[in-house]
């Protein structure tokens, strides 16, 4: 089974999307002005040539590497890492940079069926290199991604995120190889640029109108900053100070416009840096300052695959509604979008448009774009985007492997995730001993819960879990179940 085989990439957009003429030359134009503006961005790789916007038929290394991400590189390593697995199958290589797991590799073999693929493990190097500078600085598993590549006459590297790092880490993969190396991502530093909110904030201004995100400017210093915030302060009710590399709401500061106008320059200086260094930001400039805005009546997500753009255009698979909690809008899952098909249509098609953009940069590899539907009703309300993920996510991993358990009839599915349960460690066997009438199993139950990844559920601290049933309800009440059992299993 190839990549593409395990990835079930759309082979068709979910809505009836066009370009004119036209609009598809104004697209090119501002795309071209971009790559003007900052030639780096047309740059395949730094690396080795040829690596790019091709998925060979051949096996993969498969890598959730988060050094891309401000407060994530580190925090969703335990969390997240076991991910992979989900995408990949029997000729795979998977990196994991966590303690093993015997359990959760066993769950995703024999009650998944997803295969068995061969997890390689980089050893420790400096405290603070990323999975992927691990694995380049690890000989022996340079030796065996080669010998792999050798011998199946080829590999593609699919990461979460086409970072530096990946690219580098494929270079040295590719200049020790006689095989081919194929990276299902974008360049370097055109995912450094579409994951910056800033960035992608002024992009989709430039497509989509400025009306199309929040009111916005970026700080370029502390004193610029705060006075951006006290000008936004006296218009907004509430205000939002981001890390323009971060994820979720992992880097959001979110402050009551009341306190601000209370606070002279320096006491807004002080509070900021104080709130800021809190956070985990590292003293760089620029930050994004947007309003944040409410009432909110969705927050849709549109996942995208893009090809390269000799193949065809962007093609919009799916659209889910984020599920936030907390001031900050933390990340609790995700549904099928329940909007009515005029907003949907309206989403897709911009999203679309945004995407077309994207591939003429040269954008390559999954992709989503976040956005909010603010107003008192959906008939005078504002669609606003907020951030681009050019990187799988915590909805299209599942996207994916929700296609994969059904090639035929994918069935409805609803994502969970808790961060901040505080219960007593878990053992995997006696979760999926006393949840077992609740899980789905390949061969036996084809509707249930399926855990996601390892970190948190066993160490009492949440869980990322996916739900799939014959009906969207079915799902969300099979989930509640899951979550209320967890809870009361006695360990």
């Amino acid at each position: 089974m190839t990549t593409s085989d395990v990835l079930l990439l759309p082979e068709r957009n979910a809505w009836s999307l066009e370009l004119t003429a036209a609009r598809e030359k104004t697209l090119r134009r501002l795309a071209k002005a971009i790559k003007k503006d900052e030639p780096a961005l047309a740059v395949l790789s730094p690396y080795v040539l040829g690596m790019h916007a091709e998925i060979l038929d051949a096996p993969s290394l498969v890598i959730e590497d988060h050094g891309g991400i401000r407060l994530f590189e580190k925090s969703g390593d335990k969390a997240y890492s076991y991910r992979a697995l989900l995408l990949a199958d029997d000729d795979d290589l998977v990196a994991i940079g966590v303690p093993r797991n015997d359990g959760f590799e066993a769950y995703c073999r024999d009650w998944l069926g997803l295969g068995a693929p061969r997890l390689l493990t980089p050893k420790i190097s400096g405290p603070d290199d990323s999975l992927a500078t691990r694995c380049r600085l690890d000989a022996n598993f340079i030796d065996s991604v080669t010998a792999h590549a050798e011998y199946h006459n080829g590999l593609n590297v699919l990461p979460y995120m086409g970072s530096w790092p990946i690219w580098e880490l494929a270079g040295e993969i590719a200049r020790n190889s006689r095989a081919p190396v194929r990276v299902i991502a974008p360049p370097p530093q055109l995912s450094l640029r579409v994951n910056d909110k800033i960035w992608f904030t002024e992009l989709a201004q430039k497509i989509c109108g400025q009306d199309a995100t929040p009111p916005a400017r970026p700080a370029h210093n502390f004193t610029n900053l705060c006075q951006i915030t006290m000008d936004l302060g006296r218009e907004y009710p509430s205000i939002a100070i981001k890390l323009p590399d971060s994820a979720s709401s992992a880097g959001n500061l979110v402050l009551n416009s009341g306190e601000i106008r209370k606070s002279s320059i320096q006491q807004l200086y002080q509070q900021l840096n104080s709130r800021l260094l809190t956070l985990g930001w590292n003293g760089k400039f620029p930050l994004l300052v947007n309003a944040w805005e409410n009432p909110i009546i969705a927050s849709p997500s549109v996942h995208l695959w893009i090809p390269a753009i000799e193949v065809g255009l962007p093609l919009v698979e799916a659209i889910y509604d984020q599920h936030t909690s907390g001031l900050e809008r933390e990340f609790d899952g995700a549904t099928p979008c329940r909007l009515g098909q005029d907003w949907q249509f309206r989403l897709a098609r911009q999203a679309f448009q945004l995407g077309r953009v994207l591939q003429h940069l040269g954008y390559f590899g999954r992709c989503s774009l976040d956005a909010i539907i603010i107003g008192a009703d959906l008939e005078r309300a504002q669609l606003h985007w907020v951030e681009c993920n050019g990187r799988w996510s915590g909805v299209s991993i599942p996207l994916s492997l929700n296609r994969r358990l059904d090639r035929v009839h994918a069935m409805p599915f609803v994502i969970l995730e808790e961060a901040h349960q505080q219960l007593a460690a878990r053992e995997l066997g006696q979760v999926l001993q006393s949840l077992e009438s609740l899980l789905y199993q390949s061969g036996k139950r084809e509707s249930g819960a399926i855990l996601l990844s390892p970190g948190r559920l066993l160490d009492g601290t949440g869980f990322e879990l996916m739900v799939r049933d014959a009906s969207l309800d079915s799902a969300i009440d099979k989930g509640r179940k899951f979550v209320h059992q967890l809870g009361e299993i006695q360990f």
